[in-house]
């Protein structure tokens, strides 16, 4: 019996994974490789790993290019270092912060979670979850301007990685990462009550929080 050459099994195989799967989705080619060089046992199995990683045809987001992940790990660090450098530093805002970390600072003094109060008269203008968070940090780090903001930062910081995970998913990689550069753009000073995300995300508010959870529920739909 003759033997069929190398090429012919190739032909074979990928004649019949195409006729069930006709799309070319990347499992198929995965499928594919493992079919061809599975007839080629004198070949080294590192061979058959960059076979497969020369055909397999991925989303943007699952490729492994060293060059997208420096550059995405570079945004996102350049955010944690924009929302958290001195954090704490300056007294709290004479108006709406001031307000929102008394209420959280009365909740720790008084124990009492399930009504808000602000100079011991009842607060129902804005939703709890802030508060509680900002009096556990009170409890844990102590009653300070960086326990009042840290909550904000932190929302922020999501905010930026879900501007950029959406980017990628509605448009290309690209998209995502320069999206989530210009959220980190200023108009003014990055350590002031200006109007622009970054300082929005750096004082004891809840314009961070509000943004995160609408983004989370976008990427969630």
């Amino acid at each position: 019996m003759q033997e069929r050459s190398s090429s012919e099994t190739d032909r074979e195989a990928s004649f019949i994974i195409k006729c069930l799967w006709p799309n070319d989705p990347w499992w198929y080619r995965l499928l594919l490789v493992l079919i061809t060089e599975g007839a080629r046992p004198q070949q080294h199995w590192s061979h058959r790993i960059r076979a497969y990683l020369d055909m397999v045809d991925v989303s943007p987001l699952q490729r492994c290019n060293w060059h997208r992940w420096l550059i995405s790990l570079g945004v996102l660090g350049l955010a944690l270092v924009l929302l958290f450098y001195q954090l704490g530093d300056g007294s709290l805002h004479d108006w709406d912060e001031a307000i929102y970390a008394q209420v959280a600072k009365e909740i720790l003094l008084s124990n009492t979670w399930m009504t808000l109060s602000w100079n011991g008269t009842p607060f129902f203008h804005k939703p709890p979850l802030y508060f509680w968070l900002t009096a556990l940090t009170y409890q844990m780090i102590g009653v300070s301007e960086l326990a009042a903001r840290l909550w904000p930062a932190m929302f922020g910081f999501g905010v930026v990685v879900l501007t950029f995970v959406l980017g990628a998913r509605f448009r290309s990689w690209r998209v995502g990462a320069i999206a989530a550069l210009l959220l980190l753009v200023v108009d003014r000073g990055c350590y002031g009550y200006w109007w622009n995300f970054l300082s929005l995300s750096r004082v004891g508010m809840l314009d961070s929080m509000l943004t995160f959870w609408i983004m989370l529920a976008v990427l969630l739909v």
